[in-house]
């Protein structure tokens, strides 16, 4: 058991910390575009990988709209602006995706006007069961799988997407 003064989380990144040992060379390529592209296509295949059928995949977005149209006009699904800031509230400090410049910085500085637009953009989006692009962008980035295994074996990391700060305050808000 853990004292007070001792934070369980803090001991694990202590223990974890020793730093791993990457490469410069990714399945017999060097420069960074080369391997960026071998990744891309690696996820790219593993992501469209499996096959669906096309009418049942219909079938749930007509059945998800219908769902998200009825639920949109009660009023006690509504977001308001103390839901958007107190989603803001939980998002963590300093975190952006790759594909945007907005930071979780920039919603958490700005003021309860921004919070208050930004209940009535998630209201129409719920209304009319689209997402505008920014919001499901995101960027898939590897990570090694085992700090030990060979960083110049594609097969040694795994995707994780980082979604914009639109997404996750979204999600948040949904989830919450």
């Amino acid at each position: 058991m853990l004292t007070s003064d001792r934070n369980f989380w803090e001991q694990v990144k202590r223990i974890r910390s020793h730093s791993t040992v990457s490469s410069r060379t990714v399945d017999g390529i060097s420069d960074a575009s080369g391997i960026s592209k071998l990744f891309a296509d690696k996820y790219q295949d593993l992501y469209n990988s499996v096959s669906y059928d096309g009418t049942d995949l219909q079938s749930i977005i007509e059945e998800l709209n219908r769902k998200i149209s009825q639920e949109a006009t009660e009023t006690e699904n509504r977001s308001t602006a103390s839901h958007v800031k107190a989603a803001i509230a939980r998002l963590k400090p300093h975190k952006s995706a790759v594909c945007t410049d907005l930071t979780s910085d920039h919603l958490k500085y700005a003021g309860i006007d921004l919070s208050e637009h930004i209940a009535l953009l998630l209201n129409s989006i719920l209304m009319r069961g689209t997402l505008p692009e920014n919001f499901v962008h995101s960027t898939i980035v590897p990570i090694p799988k085992d700090r030990k295994a060979n960083a110049a074996d594609s097969t040694n990391f795994r995707g994780i997407a980082l979604s914009s700060v639109y997404g996750k305050l979204f999600d948040s808000i949904v989830l919450f």
